[in-house]
């Protein structure tokens, strides 16, 4: 599996806090919403800063921003 470098934006709360049991408890205490990876955080940023008239399909245009997502999540690996 393909990482992805975790979630972006997590939001953690105390499980009493918690109304109506959405999310998932971690430990006893703890209640995660991960909302979105890393990686599609990276690759939407990539394609704010490319121009889709470059490619020949949103498919390539797509390929290309995770390509770049993957490079920026292993460099990031790296200073870990």
């Amino acid at each position: 599996m393909k990482d992805n470098g975790g979630p972006a934006y997590p939001v953690a709360t105390r499980a009493g806090d918690i109304d109506g049991g959405l999310g998932h408890q971690c430990g006893d205490k703890l209640w995660q919403f991960p909302g979105m990876t890393l990686r599609d955080y990276f690759a939407g940023q990539a394609m704010i800063a490319r121009d889709e008239q470059d490619y020949e399909s949103w498919r390539e245009y797509a390929w290309d921003c995770y390509s770049i997502a993957d490079a920026m999540l292993a460099e990031r690996a790296k200073d870990t």
